[in-house]
């Protein structure tokens, strides 16, 4: 009985050869095309930038990742305009203190000091803070990234 059909199904191999060659290379290709997704180099690839292992220890990824990745520059590049601003903040006010030290202005040095001490205090505070909320931030959506590109994957 096994013989039996084993016997038919060389036949119609061997029958039927270029044609089954054509629906297994179809398969194959149905099965990849469908079942890998598209990938291409990730941004932070090669860079230090805190997570990058975290986020893509391979090098490649997806439109997902590639998203995220980006938006995780953006909010890296927004964070270094607003020190930048501040920054030209602090300088301006410098410089209008040297403004009036210059015009003969009376000036309280004791002032001074304790105003400039009180700019790089709070500034250093208003720094930690959003430095901290930043760093809490990241690290949120790295763990959501990771937790979605697991279930996703």
């Amino acid at each position: 009985m096994i013989t039996k059909i084993w016997t038919t199904i060389k036949s119609f191999a061997k029958s039927n050869m270029f044609l089954l060659i054509m629906l297994t290379i179809g398969i194959a290709l149905l099965l990849w095309s469908f079942g890998c997704e598209s990938r291409t180099q990730s941004i932070l690839k090669g860079t230090n930038l805190e997570g990058a292992s975290l986020l893509n220890p391979k090098g490649t990824v997806n439109r997902q990742e590639l998203t995220a990745e980006l938006a995780y520059l953006t909010q890296i590049a927004e964070t270094r305009f607003a020190d930048l601003d501040r920054q030209d903040k602090l300088r301006e006010l410098l410089a209008s203190q040297a403004v009036v030290i210059a015009t003969g202005g009376a000036v309280n040095p004791a002032g001074v000091i304790s105003l400039l001490m009180g700019i790089m205090g709070i500034g250093a505070v208003i720094d930690n803070r959003k430095k901290q909320s930043l760093i809490t931030n990241q690290a949120l959506e790295l763990a959501s990234l990771q937790k979605s590109i697991a279930i996703n994957s």
